[in-house]
């Protein structure tokens, strides 16, 4: 939390909208038990925890601030330091995944055309030969280890676009996030998937839109999801 705390974005925000600032905080604390499970899932994965986005918004502030973190060098309002704060805590809450969304994933057509793809047909192939009755243990746990791989790799493709989905979902355990305006929990889930498209992407006006007023104040949200890009 300090971490979060000693960041200029933050302080910034602090002393232009402390409930903002507060928000984050919380937003913070209950991300933090959300994002710890993605390790526990698929091990093999780079860092995605709560340090990862405390990084991000590290990161961004050392960009954004001149003058040991005192002054912006861009004109901010307190609302997109509110977004840009919570879509770097909130952008890989798609690589959540519960066993029964596993078992969603795996009867998916979804999940049949990637691993039928060339890359990964032999592979699946190989998994879906294997007799649980006669296949030795060492074969089975190989077996099993292959196919977690596998689909972490579906799930890692697919995740910033799981992320706007989870943020819909579980917008009510989070904290309010999305301050109560539906305006807001969109732009949010927007940058969080922005993280993960190609660039033309952001060319999209409806999604992207250079100039919108949630709240009551300007917001540049193709600005925010380039900043969440390169902070990530």
């Amino acid at each position: 939390m300090s971490a979060i705390k000693n960041t200029a974005l933050w302080k910034y925000l602090h002393k232009k909208k402390p409930e903002y600032s507060e928000r984050i905080l919380m937003l913070y604390q209950k991300a933090t038990d959300w994002l710890k499970h993605i390790v526990e899932t698929f091990p093999e994965y780079t860092d995605h925890s709560i340090e990862h986005s405390e990084r991000i918004i590290q990161q961004l502030s050392l960009m954004l601030f001149k003058n040991n973190g005192k002054t912006p060098v861009v004109k901010f309002t307190a609302m997109e330091v509110y977004l840009l704060m919570a879509a770097a805590i909130l952008h890989d809450f798609g690589m959540v995944v519960t066993d029964s969304e596993k078992k969603e994933i795996l009867k998916s057509q979804e999940w049949q055309d990637f691993v039928n793809d060339e890359k990964r047909k032999e592979k699946w192939n190989r998994i879906e030969k294997i007799n649980i009755e006669k296949v030795e243990p060492l074969d089975l746990w190989a077996s099993m280890l292959e196919l977690r791989l596998l689909l972490a790799e579906y799930v890692r493709a697919i995740h910033h676009k799981r992320s706007s989905l989870q943020l819909e979902l579980h917008k009510d355990q989070l904290g309010e996030f999305d301050l109560g305006s539906p305006e807001v929990l969109t732009i949010i889930s927007n940058i969080c998937a922005a993280h993960g498209l190609d660039h033309y992407s952001l060319k999209d006006n409806e999604r992207f839109p250079e100039l919108v007023t949630p709240l009551d104040e300007h917001v540049n949200v193709r600005f925010l999801a380039i900043l969440l890009r390169v902070g990530d």
